[in-house]
This record gives C-alpha cells, sequence and structure tokens, in this order.
C-alpha cells in the first residue's frame, strides 16, 4: 500500500540526487503531500527545473498547493533564473507577495537591476505592499548591478511606507556605495544605522571595504578599532584593511597589524608583502616569505608577483628563475603578470637566451603569447644575432591585440607614397608599438640600403593628448632603440616624432649582419 508517509520520505531523498527515480515512482500517486513534499525537497537541491515540472503536473492534475509557487520560485531565485520566475508570475491567479520578492531577488543575482526597480514599482498596481524583504531585494539588485544611486534612492521609499531598514539594508546600501567609490556616503550610511541598531560584522565589513576602495586608510582604522566595542574582527575585515594600508604605501601600520592578528591567512602575508615592496622595504618582502613558508601557508600567484617585482627591480635574473622553480613546486599557476617580471628581469641582465627558453617553455604549456611576450622573444632573437628566427616570429605568429588598420606590424614604411619612411603608432598600446618597430627594423634588414629614406625612419608616436600627462608611447620606443644600441632623437618641434637617422639604421643592419655570421 502507497502511503503519503512513504511518499514524504522517498521525495525528501531527491535531495540527495534520486529524484529521476522517484518522479517515476510518485508519477502514478499524486496528491497535495507528495507534491509538497516533492516541491520542497528539489527547492532544498536547487533544482528549479524540477519545480516548474511539478507544477505544470499539478495544474494538469487539477491538484492545488498554496505553497507550491512561492518553493518554485525561491528555487529560480537561487539559481538567478530571473525569467522563469517572470514566467511563473504570468500564470498565477492573482499576486503573490513571496513570488515577486522571490522574482526581485532573482533579477538583482542576474544583474538585472533595471527588472529588480520595474517589480518593486509595480507592485503598488497588483495590490502589494512591499514588505521589508522585497525591499532589501530590490536594493540587492542595484547593488549588484552597480548602481549605488539606484540603490540609495530606494531607501527612502521603504522608510515612507514605515518600514524600519534592517541590517541587511545598510550592508547592502554600503557596499553599493563602496562600489561606487562613494566611501563618504557609505561612513554616513553607518552612522545613521548606529542610531537605531547595533552593526554586525557582515555591516562593518562592507564599511570597511568602501573606504579601502577610496584608499583611506585612516578611516578602515578607525572601523577596525570601532568594531573591536562589539566583537573581534574577522579576517575578512583584517584583509581589508591590510589592503587599505598597501594602496597608501602604509608599510609600517601593515606590519603592525599582521603583527597583532593571532591566525592570519595568505592573503594577510601577500598584501603586507605588497605594502613592504611598495615602500622598497624588500628585506621585510624576503622576512614574510620566509615566515609563510615556515607556517606552510598557501603561497599565492600575488605572493610570487611581489617578490619577482622586487627581484625584476634589482635585475636579479637568477632569484626570478628561482621563484618560478618555486612555483612550480608548490604547484601555483602563475599569471602572465608575474612571468612578464621573469622575462623583463632576464631582458635587464640581457639574459636572451633565458628569456627565449621561458617562452618556449610557456608556448609548450599551452599558453598564448601576447604583444609583450613576442616583442621579448623578437628583440632576444635580434640580439643574438639570429635574424632568420626573428623574422621567422615576425611573419608566422599571430599578433593578438595588434591594431594597425589590419596591416602587418611595421609594414607599409618602405612601400611608395606619402607614408614612405614613416610608421604611424597611434593608437597602439605601448609594447604594441615595440613590436611595430622590432618589425619595422627588421624590414630593414631585408632591402638593400640604397633603398632606405635618406632621412631614416620616422616614428609617429603622438603627444600625449589621448593618455594622462604625457605620450606614452614616446618614453617605450626611445627604451626599445635604446636596448638595440640606437640612437634617435625627438623633433624639437614636434615631440610626438622620433627619427632614427639613416646612418643608425645601416649601422643596425651592419651589427646585425655581423651577430647572424657570428652565430653561424
Amino acid at each position: 500500500m502507497w502511503s503519503s508517509s512513504k511518499a514524504q520520505s522517498q521525495l525528501a531523498g531527491a535531495a540527495h540526487g534520486h529524484w529521476a527515480h522517484l518522479l517515476q515512482n510518485l508519477h502514478g500517486h499524486p496528491c497535495h503531500q507528495t507534491y509538497t513534499a516533492g516541491m520542497e525537497a528539489f527547492r532544498k537541491s536547487l533544482h528549479w527545473e524540477w519545480c516548474i515540472w511539478l507544477l505544470a503536473d499539478m495544474h494538469i492534475r487539477g491538484v492545488r498547493v498554496p505553497s507550491a509557487y512561492g518553493s518554485a520560485a525561491a528555487a529560480c531565485s537561487r539559481r538567478a533564473q530571473w525569467q522563469a520566475v517572470l514566467a511563473l508570475m504570468d500564470t498565477m491567479q492573482g499576486p503573490n507577495l513571496k513570488v515577486v520578492s522571490a522574482a526581485i531577488s532573482a533579477c538583482g543575482g542576474a544583474q538585472q537591476w533595471q527588472a529588480a526597480v520595474y517589480l518593486i514599482h509595480s507592485m503598488e498596481i497588483q495590490l502589494l505592499v512591499p514588505d521589508t524583504i522585497a525591499w532589501n531585494a530590490a536594493i540587492t539588485a542595484c547593488k549588484k548591478g552597480s548602481q549605488w544611486q539606484g540603490a540609495v534612492a530606494l531607501l527612502p521609499m521603504m522608510e515612507a511606507q514605515q518600514l524600519r531598514p534592517t541590517l541587511v539594508t545598510f550592508a547592502a546600501l554600503v557596499e553599493a556605495c563602496g562600489h561606487g567609490l562613494f566611501w563618504d556616503r557609505a561612513l554616513a550610511l553607518l552612522e545613521e544605522s548606529s542610531r537605531n541598531m547595533q552593526p554586525d560584522i557582515v555591516l562593518l565589513n562592507a564599511a570597511a571595504a568602501a573606504v579601502a576602495r577610496g584608499a583611506q586608510w585612516q578611516a578602515a582604522l578607525a572601523i577596525y578599532a570601532d568594531t573591536h566595542r562589539y566583537f573581534k574582527p574577522d579576517i575578512i575585515m583584517v584583509n581589508t584593511i591590510l589592503a587599505a594600508l598597501a594602496q597608501t604605501w602604509r608599510w609600517e601600520e601593515s606590519l603592525s597589524m599582521l603583527h597583532s592578528t593571532r591566525q592570519p591567512d595568505s592573503i594577510s602575508y601577500n598584501t603586507t608583502m605588497s605594502a613592504c615592496f611598495r615602500g622598497s622595504r624588500w628585506q621585510c618582502v624576503f622576512e614574510l616569505y620566509a615566515r609563510m613558508l615556515q607556517k606552510k601557508l598557501k603561497v599565492l600567484d600575488g605572493t610570487f608577483n611581489t617578490l619577482c617585482r622586487v627581484f625584476e627591480k634589482n635585475s636579479s635574473w637568477q632569484s626570478c628563475l628561482q621563484i618560478l622553480e618555486d612555483a612550480s613546486l608548490a604547484g601555483a599557476p602563475l599569471s602572465q603578470l608575474t612571468l612578464s617580471l621573469v622575462v623583463s628581469a632576464c631582458q635587464k641582465s640581457t639574459k636572451w637566451q633565458q628569456v627565449l627558453q621561458l617562452l618556449q617553455t610557456m608556448e609548450a604549456s599551452g599558453m598564448v603569447l601576447d604583444d609583450v611576450f613576442q616583442a621579448a622573444g623578437m628583440t632576444s632573437h635580434v640580439h643574438m644575432g639570429d635574424l632568420a628566427t626573428a623574422l621567422a616570429w615576425y611573419r608566422e605568429r599571430p599578433l593578438r591585440g595588434l591594431r594597425l588598420g589590419g596591416r602587418k606590424a611595421g609594414a607599409g614604411w618602405l612601400e611608395p607614397g606619402r607614408r614612405w619612411g614613416h610608421l604611424d603608432l597611434h593608437g597602439l598600446q605601448p609594447e604594441e608599438a615595440r613590436l611595430a618597430v622590432c618589425c619595422a627594423l627588421l624590414d630593414a634588414t631585408m632591402v638593400k640600403p640604397g633603398m632606405l629614406p635618406s632621412w631614416g625612419l620616422v616614428l609617429v608616436t603622438g603627444r600625449g593628448s589621448h593618455s594622462e600627462g604625457e605620450s606614452v608611447l614616446r618614453p617605450a620606443v626611445l627604451q626599445l632603440l635604446k636596448e638595440l644600441g640606437l640612437a634617435a632623437r625627438v623633433d624639437p618641434y614636434n615631440k610626438g616624432r622620433v627619427t632614427l637617422p639613416a646612418r643608425e639604421l645601416l649601422n643596425f643592419i651592419c651589427t646585425v649582419e655581423k651577430r647572424r655570421s657570428a652565430a653561424c
């Protein structure tokens, strides 16, 4: 005999992965209890699709379960299935506050903040009075959509309905202001909340994060001190304060906080190391790294990155390579930014063979070399006199992200026409410009000296009208030419033009040929 208690017991097992078999067994025994138990099991296990299916099956069989829509909407909300919840609302016979609140939450989870705000305003038309949960869901949706002004605008509307904001309300508002870099508004909201309630750790963490994003380290420390009035700050707050200190180069305060923290984690050490690096306290960086290893904490990519930045500053290429080995032994994948520091350290020490070995290892691991690494590879081959391989890099490898109007990098300056002898670098990033100049120089080695322009090569870098301060391309190009031993001059009447004289081009061609002959 099939009993409702047996049905509920078996449907409860749906949350543990047996839902397909149970649905088949229960299909012939539909009742209010089995549908209720099934809906609850699928809601808890986040199987929102089966909640929708059960709801449709209930309609077909004429079984009415008042809580079914709310359970199905809650399951969809937790999976951010906002369109599914809106479709549910269309099939309902009347408005339901729980379903609309779930729909607002689902919209927030899917970053559909406009839909969430529309729903909260449309509740009046549906003769529904939004409760605190609904308002909190709408404010959270604006926060997730990076709409801090929209979130703050909802607060007076909520209070106008005689609803008191909760800690959840203020935490969402403070976090929204933090994302918008309005740390002062976040502090004002924190102060407003403290008039009627004691803040919890979530609200205080949100406030600390808001001022940290604004690089307000004194305010961050004040929140940290204030937190001790209520409870012990957690590691999330500690790391947030450390991040604020690192941004502002407060390495002494960072070390003090780290030492006063009972159980700092990898992020704590990593952030403090970053602060010490910015303060040029290399020895502190090494000591913190040694302490991490002693405590057997997981070493993060950011930790290796900071170490490589120290070694790269001092051109300690062997130490950078040792860091790569340490990271490999620790099973820590390194970012391209960290790897670029290792390559840069080897370049500064003119260790061209090590540069090429690194690039070869990176390619063998499946990494796609970007313009930074491609420029490093080509210049290394040029320095080693391996012109043929340098040209292979130039011609055969895809130049990702290089914006040269569809032309090959560096091409066109030797073609007859009004731009003969000119290479326009406008619109390029610094590394892309370096790559384009490398390609142009390689082009020069492929033509007879008599075919070169009499003035040499004019590099149009621009005057920095589209970048902060001054041109970012000119220093990058001049540094590359200096690395190659070429003397260029900046036009005194137009600082956006760098000229490489013809004699320098000829010297470059002769040098490359000599290195090529020596290599053979």
